[in-house]
């Protein structure tokens, strides 16, 4: 779960990609099935509420991993 802040600017709040070990050549995230950035270099998801699926793809689009979360907006203060 990751929750937005409406006091942050919606730039600010972009969420690095980024394996924990080094990628293989051609390797690529996706982010509900469309490419969202090269796994070898750092990539920054501009978070949007809903439910997703990030997933790493290898050169061959066969998929080695996958997380599904949810980003939430909280409600501005009044």
């Amino acid at each position: 779960m990751i929750a937005l802040d409406p006091d942050i600017p919606p730039g600010r709040q972009r969420l690095p990609l980024q394996l924990s070990s080094r990628a293989e050549t051609g390797w690529q995230w996706r982010m509900d099935g469309k490419p969202a950035g090269r796994a070898d270099r750092s990539s920054r998801w501009l978070p949007q509420p809903g439910k997703h699926r990030l997933a790493l793809v290898d050169a061959a689009d066969v998929e080695l991993d996958a997380v599904s979360f949810e980003v939430r907006a909280l409600r501005g203060r009044r």
